[in-house]
């Protein structure tokens, strides 16, 4: 996965930056149901290249998705709760509460109708 070691660098303004951050989570979204954990490194590394990155609600929906792939459902719950604090009116927020709810199986991404 091509991480967005260039976040910063280049010009092109916040247009540009927008573009290289889509790309991430285009990369990381690809790879969530076969690769959670590269998903789960891959939006850590986003949220440091992206800090105040206007996708970072999206990034963190699919870091949950990739812990509750990877069966760590303490952690997903965690950060779902942290979520649904951050992001009340996310159209993500029924996920969030499905996975606190222990109905993790049908909030994992890409299964939403």
């Amino acid at each position: 996965m091509a991480l967005p070691a260039e976040a910063g660098a280049g010009g092109g303004g916040s247009r540009g930056a927008l573009a290289r951050e889509a790309r991430h989570l285009a990369e990381l979204r690809a790879r969530v149901s076969e690769r959670p954990e590269e998903v789960l490194a891959g939006a850590a590394v986003g949220d440091r290249a992206f800090a105040d990155g206007a996708l970072a609600e999206e990034r963190e929906a699919l870091a949950i998705d990739a812990l509750v792939r990877l069966g760590r459902t303490d952690e997903a719950r965690e950060r779902a709760r942290a979520f649904v604090a951050r992001y009340p009116k996310s159209t993500q927020v029924t996920r969030m509460r499905a996975i606190l709810a222990g109905e993790a199986a049908g909030a994992r991404a890409g299964e939403h109708p």
